[in-house]
């Protein structure tokens, strides 16, 4: 979006704004609706990280494992990012992936 066009449509926060293909501009009113959020510490090979959880009746709770901990993790065990974010999602579901999986994998024979 050209910046003179964003800064000009600034005051209208409230408003979504988007630019159609002829570039006329649409604007319509949207809803934010917040999960709630609640923060747990797992523990982990790699020590304790921190979850944000996020539930309510949107569907299954939502988990997100704070990322700079997971970075700071490891970088200092020396293994890749995935691995302790990994390793997280699974302490943050009590050893179970999502879909109900367990830790063990079809593919660890």
């Amino acid at each position: 979006m050209n910046p003179e066009v964003r800064d000009r449509l600034k005051p209208d926060a409230p408003w979504a704004t988007h630019l159609a293909q002829d570039y006329d501009v649409r604007r319509y009113a949207v809803d934010r609706v917040e999960r709630p959020r609640t923060i747990v510490r797992v523990e982990t090979p790699f020590g304790e990280i921190p979850v944000k959880v996020s539930g309510g009746p949107f569907g299954p709770p939502q988990r997100k494992p704070e990322v700079d901990a997971c970075i700071a993790a490891a970088k200092a065990h020396g293994v890749p990012l995935r691995q302790v974010i990994d390793a997280a999602m699974v302490a943050s579901s009590g050893g179970r992936r999502k879909g109900g999986a367990t830790t063990r994998s079809s593919f660890d024979k």
